[in-house]
């Protein structure tokens, strides 16, 4: 016998535009990035101890930008009396 697989085409989502989150708080990035249906990775300075005082200085992709749905942001945390 033979058997016939039929399939709609894969229904995509449309690429997000990534948000700028320079400047802000780990916590005010992951809401933004969350909210955008992102997904975040933080790195350097503040990034695991959770104490606050740091700022994200870049991110991965850039703002501006477009990723797909679920795709990961790197920013990068430090302190604002280190950048002084």
């Amino acid at each position: 016998g033979k058997l016939i697989l039929y399939a709609d085409a894969i229904e995509t989502s449309p690429p997000i535009t990534v948000p700028n989150v320079v400047g802000t708080t780990a916590a005010q990035a992951n809401v933004s990035i969350a909210g955008a249906g992102l997904n975040i990775k933080l790195e350097g300075a503040g990034a695991y101890d959770g104490s606050g005082g740091a700022v994200v200085v870049s991110q991965y992709p850039a703002a501006g930008t477009t990723a797909d749905r679920g795709s990961v942001v790197r920013v990068e945390l430090q302190y604002i009396k280190d950048l002084e």
